[in-house]
């Protein structure tokens, strides 16, 4: 059994960037893990290409450029404060993106993670004001959660709907739930013990618990991604259904499994976002579903499944965060704000397309070359036209 996953799964939890990470592997090629076959000679060859292919490295790089533009702009930006905050308003999207990186994975989509959020956590607050123990409310929310994923997965598995209109359908539904339990009210005024999950941070640093407990939840999903059977035959569904089948794969399972998973965790992103603020409303998280797929697509995890892995996804999760937390600080209106996650979530589609089909020298070639068009025509900064 276990080699018939692993044959089906292909080229598995390989850290390479979504399908852009697969192309142009030839025999030889190195990754973190070092050669697969060749000389060292060929290895050293490959080594340059093999590093500017490694979607992580653009991600830093582009990381780093921003970092550089916000210090050189906005006075006080480098700081650990700073640092802390950007991940810290982070955290409830964090949370939400190690589903939504599975489900992606084996080629599906959940555009209810935000109206579940705030479905579960109006519930928790609503239980807690009639006076039911706040973590006894807690719990009942991350069961709600729970079944509010398993609907979206049988719906999914049980009437052979397609994740994207199931879950655009449920987006609306849960949304509206929350909407008919509290209207426009809000709850407010919750316990310490309970504010500590979202505002707390290590004794004697500034370091938010939140980002803790983000941290280690990140290593656990790695973990399981990575190294359990599970996360083998999660590569291999994303890779091919009909083989993953044939291997004895229980696919519908997974996929059930994987949208009750969702449901919980975005039942834990609606109590940390509730104990941040110290308040829940029904329109907690709008717009957070965009953010969440951003996300995890910046991340290199690939739309037609197969691919991924987690660490990339986290660091697009900074980057995303540091972009808006730089544009907030200029004073940017929310609407460009939602643009700007846009504009990322058209990178991360076709960046890795270009590099994929035209290789990594000639995709970056033809990238430099359509930003420096854009900078010389009129009116865009760059040297007027003839």
């Amino acid at each position: 059994m276990k080699e018939a996953v692993e044959a089906v799964a292909g080229q598995g939890p390989t850290p390479d960037m979504g399908a852009a990470g697969s192309a142009g592997r030839a025999p030889g090629a190195v990754g973190l893990e070092g050669p697969v076959e060749g000389g060292w000679g060929r290895r050293a060859r490959s080594t340059a290409l093999e590093v500017g292919a490694r979607w992580e490295f653009v991600l830093v790089a582009m990381i780093v450029i921003v970092t550089v533009y916000s210090s050189l702009t906005t006075p006080y930006f480098l700081s650990m404060g700073n640092f802390w905050s950007i991940w810290s308003v982070s955290m409830p999207v964090g949370i939400m993106m190690f589903p939504m990186i599975f489900i992606i994975m084996f080629a599906g989509i959940d555009l209810s993670v935000a109206s579940m959020m705030a479905m579960c956590g109006v519930s928790v607050g609503l239980l807690f004001q009639d006076g039911v123990n706040i973590w006894l409310a807690a719990l009942m929310g991350l069961l709600i959660g729970a079944v509010a994923g398993l609907v979206n997965g049988v719906a999914v598995v049980g009437v052979g709907l397609p994740p994207l209109i199931v879950t655009l359908a449920t987006q609306s539904l849960y949304r509206g739930v929350a909407t008919g339990l509290i209207g426009m009210n809000s709850v407010t005024a919750f316990p310490w013990a309970f504010q500590f999950f979202g505002q707390a941070t290590v004794a004697g640093t500034s370091i938010p618990v939140s980002v803790v407990s983000f941290a280690v939840l990140a290593v656990i999903c790695s973990l399981v991604l990575r190294r359990t059977t599970f996360g083998k035959r999660l590569y291999a569904f994303g890779n091919n259904e009909v083989a993953a089948n044939f291997a004895a794969v229980r696919v519908n399972r997974i996929k059930v499994a994987l949208f009750a998973f969702t449901g919980v965790m975005c039942a834990l992103a609606g109590l940390l976002i509730t104990a941040q603020e110290n308040s829940i409303r029904s329109d907690t998280g709008l717009g957070l579903d965009l953010s969440v797929i951003c996300a995890v697509l910046l991340g290199g995890v690939s739309p037609f499944g197969g691919r991924g892995n987690v660490l990339a996804p986290v660091l697009g999760l900074f980057l995303i965060g540091e972009v808006q937390y730089t544009m907030d600080l200029h004073n940017v209106p929310t609407q460009s704000l939602q643009a700007a996650v846009g504009v990322l979530l058209i990178l991360a589609l076709a960046i890795p397309a270009i590099v994929r089909h035209r290789g990594v020298k000639k995709g970056l070639k033809s990238l430099v070359q359509l930003f420096v068009s854009r900078a010389t025509v009129p009116g865009l900064g760059g040297e007027s036209g003839a």
